[in-house]
């Protein structure tokens, strides 16, 4: 079965919606924006089980073809402007051949890896994480740019770059070949596959227009996220009680929203309790509420004492008018009319004798004699010492007859029961009288308990008032009848009925100096805050009702966006194609990498290559089989590491139907002069088998030499790069820019013209010094000098040997030309050079030599070449 076929029966599995966008990828390649829309909408139906609204159009089999035709390849003209990239220089420009090699060489420090990294990071590179920086010895912020010149279906673009830009796509058919690669590839890694079959391409390009309309899905998700969030910002501060806000605070599209609407707002008792329980709690700070109990204990005292003094005020003349008064008053009179019985037998005494007036005068008789006048006898006492005592009164001897009898009669008298009786029933209406004299209510009443009470109540002070006044006219009658001993019936109770409101107010305050002391208690705080919460809660679902109900119809909405990225997932593309990867491509990248190998020199290594697919790109692994499982890079050298990973990049790009450039840098790092030829070999045949635009930026000067032995001068462009101080990156203009080094006779003759002419100019100028001009004489010297050992390697020994060369070209043997006047020549200039070029006493004062004698020194070696060619 091949390719195509096994994308049809995978086709065949898809859902309608993923199907119809397989087959709009084969007819129209890359979708527009309404495409993208009818896809999505198609699949957001079918989320919702809906019918879909855009009729599928599934994908046909003779449909699989090559609709996304194999990328053309672009070729890169230029690289110029770059700005704020390392110490290269702005007006440093490279210039590319697009059709053969172009080699851009420096020594270290040239500025070759900042060009380099730039195309690295525009183009396919492997490591895409580099960041690009600006010279670190200067300040600035400015972004590094650059400017690639390229040419795609025969037309030319400039591509502006941000240097540290994700990759240009119009960039994405050339490959590069760098250390990072090395590392890569040798440790095992999984890589894309620089090209895909096209077919491949148009699973990629399926995962492409899901990830588009991912992003287009994520964009509606994240306004729909901000209109939350906006929505949500009020309901930051909701109330968290234990019921609504749990709710709240899980908001999807599964809330009951009819649930929620039973919960929102408060009736009228809700509205006060949540008033009189926010003032209490807004009192919570412990001195503040000592404060207000300190105020309602102040209140509640003041009110218990006006009720104790209504209660006194019952208790001591109210309820005493009905009997206890009426009674006490005919008790005394009672006992009064049989004193008065009792009173007879003294009708032959003094007048007066045994009422009031001598009872008292009795009694205080007693009360001298027994603590005073005979202390601790028996009163009265009559005989003392066995003499007879003294009157307590008159103090007179008691010698009358008859006195020891009528002492008996008196105290009898005194001590009788009915006496007794009276005494005690006159002391009860003293302390009745006594305390009604006490009763009074106005004392109570300052000016603060009135206004407390007028607060309460306004007829609170008038009923008092009342009652007041009352008192007084009920406690002068009642006091006058009960020292008079007369009771009179028509006295009237006074009203108390207010009582019962002054108690009840009494309650109140004990009940608000409680829940203010319950605050006092941490765990009673909390409940009270609690309950408030609670009705906050509902008062605040009341307000965002409408906010809640928008809250969950974009959660219901966002819900069914975030099932569609779901359902937009790259892996079962990416199992597919990593399947298809495996069983097609691998193989073919197997074949091609043994055969790189053998031409490396490196078949002795037993490698596989695995398929894999990820993102809907093809991607592959080189593993090497040996007996404990590692990585290549633990088992190569690093020149066997860098060789077998050139040899599977080069097998990686072996089978695209077209031929994307090739960009290496510096790919000759740690190989030895063998491979470093094979590689040399192995590229010019690229350029020369397909006609590849190949870029190289090498410090090399032997491999840069063994490339241009190898190739011809039509497709090779060498490039010079140098550095000045504190600029890098700067094109040397010399002989179609070679390094001195790679310079050939004809080459250097013409250089040391050109230096000459240089010389001349500065000798005319003023501001240079004498010494200035002695120094480039010397040099001049000093390079024709070379330019003759040169010419030695060149023309006398007709390049059989060269110093960047590997082994001896024996077929030039023939070419070599010595003999004595050769020799005499060739010692006598060098000789001649050496002293122009060697350090001589100033005192010697030897004059510079002029410049027509220097333009005659070159013209011998012009002369000697091209007698010896």
């Amino acid at each position: 079965m091949n390719l195509r076929d096994k994308i049809w029966d995978w086709a065949e599995t898809l859902d309608h919606w993923q199907n119809d966008l397989l087959r709009r990828i084969y007819e129209e390649g890359e979708l527009d924006k309404s495409n993208r829309e009818q896809v999505l909408q198609n699949l957001i139906a079918t989320i919702k089980e809906e019918e879909l609204p855009f009729k599928p159009l599934l994908l046909k089999k003779d449909q699989i073809q090559t609709a996304i035709s194999d990328n053309t390849p672009v070729k890169i003209l230029s690289l110029s402007n770059l700005e704020n990239v390392g110490t290269v220089t702005e007006k440093g420009r490279l210039d590319f051949l697009p059709d053969g090699l172009t080699v851009i060489y420096g020594e270290n420090g040239a500025g070759k890896s900042s060009y380099a990294k730039v195309l690295k990071k525009a183009c396919r590179a492997i490591k895409q994480d580099l960041e690009i920086y600006p010279n670190a010895f200067e300040e600035s912020n400015e972004k590094g740019s650059a400017k690639i010149k390229i040419q795609k279906n025969g037309t030319t673009k400039i591509i502006p770059r941000d240097v540290n830009a994700k990759p240009h796509p119009d960039l994405n058919s050339i490959s590069i070949y760098d250390r990072e690669c090395a590392e890569a590839y040798t440790e095992g890694n999984v890589m894309d596959i620089p090209y895909l079959p096209s077919d491949l391409r148009s699973m990629k390009q399926m995962v492409n227009e899901q990830n588009l309309i991912k992003e287009s899905i994520q964009d509606d998700i994240n306004r729909i996220k901000e209109k939350i969030e906006s929505l949500e910002e009020v309901l930051d501060e909701f109330p968290q009680d234990d019921k609504i806000y749990p709710i709240i605070n899980a908001l999807s599209r599964n809330t009951d929203i009819e649930k929620l609407a039973k919960l929102k707002g408060l009736n009228d008792q809700e509205n006060d309790q949540l008033d009189e329980w926010q003032k209490k709690v807004s009192a919570s700070d412990p001195r503040k509420i000592q404060k207000k109990i300190s105020a309602l204990e102040s209140k509640k005292q003041d009110t218990e004492n006006i009720v104790d003094r209504l209660d006194q005020i019952d208790k001591r003349i109210n309820k005493r008018l009905e009997e206890t008064f009426p009674n006490l008053i005919n008790d005394i009179q009672t006992l009064k009319d049989s004193q008065e019985m009792l009173k007879e037998e003294f009708e032959k005494d003094l007048p007066g004798t045994g009422n009031e007036a001598w009872k008292t005068l009795w009694k205080a008789a007693r009360n001298f004699s027994v603590n005073y006048a005979y202390e601790g006898e028996s009163f009265p006492v009559l005989e003392s010492d066995g003499n007879p005592a003294r009157c307590v009164l008159c103090q007179q001897p008691l010698k009358e007859t008859g006195i020891e009898e009528r002492y008996e009669r008196f105290d009898k008298f005194i001590e009788h029961d009915i006496e007794k009786k009276l005494d005690k029933k006159k002391k009860k209406r003293d302390s009745y009288v006594t305390e009604i004299k006490k009763l009074k209510i106005g004392n109570l009443l300052s000016g603060q308990v009135r206004n407390t009470l007028r607060e309460k109540d306004e007829e609170l002070i008038e009923q008092i008032d009342k009652i007041d006044s009352d008192l007084a006219l009920r406690k002068n009658e009642i006091i006058k009848t009960l020292e008079n001993e007369e009771w009179k019936s028509e006295i009237s109770p006074i009203s108390l009925a207010i009582k019962e409101k002054l108690s009840e107010l009494v309650t109140k305050y004990r009940k608000q100096i409680k829940s203010y002391k319950d605050l006092k208690d941490p765990r009673k705080l909390k409940k009270l805050k609690k309950k408030i919460v609670r009705l906050l809660a509902k008062e605040e679902l009341n307000k965002q009702f409408e906010s809640i109900r928008s809250i969950i119809e974009l959660k219901t909405e966002q819900e069914v966006l975030k099932k569609a990225i779901k359902q937009l997932n790259s892996r079962p593309i990416s199992d597919e194609v990593s399947k298809l990867s495996r069983d097609v491509i691998a193989p073919d990248i197997k074949d091609q990498l043994e055969k790189e190998l053998d031409r490396f020199k490196l078949s002795k290594f037993s490698l596989d290559v695995k398929g894999r697919g990820r993102g809907g790109d093809a991607k592959s692994q080189m593993l090497l089989k040996n007996k404990h499982g590692l990585d290549p890079q633990k088992i190569f050298s690093e020149g066997e590491k860098n060789a077998v990973s050139i040899a599977y990049f080069l097998a990686e790009i072996s089978h695209a139907k077209h031929e994307g450039s090739l960009i290496f840098d510096d790919p000759v790092t740690s190989l030895d002069h063998r491979h470093r030829a094979k590689l040399a070999e192995r590229i010019v045949n690229e350029v020369n088998c397909t006609g590849r635009q190949i870029i190289i930026f090498t410090h090399d000067i032997v491999f840069l030499l063994e490339l241009e032995q190898k190739i011809t001068d039509s497709l090779l462009k060498i490039i010079y790069l140098k550095s000045d101080q504190n600029i890098s990156g700067r094109v040397v203009d010399e002989d179609k820019g070679r390094p001195w080094t790679g310079m050939r006779v004809n080459h250097r003759i013409t250089f040391l013209n050109k230096r000459l002419t240089e010389i001349r100019r500065a000798e005319k100028n003023k501001d240079v010094s004498n010494n200035m001009i002695k120094v480039m004489v010397k040099g001049w010297y000093e390079l024709l000098r070379e330019s003759w050992e040169r010419a030695v390697e060149e023309l006398i020994l007709g390049d059989v040997v060269n110093r960047f060369r590997l082994g001896v070209a024996t077929q030039n043997l023939r070419r070599v030309q010595i003999n004595d006047d050769i020799i005499n020549e060739v010692e006598q200039q060098m000789t001649y050079c050496s002293n122009q070029a060697h350090d001589q006493s100033p005192e010697r004062n030897n004059p510079l030599p002029e410049f027509a004698t220097m333009e005659t020194d070159v013209k011998k070696l012009k002369k000697f070449r091209k007698e010896l060619i």
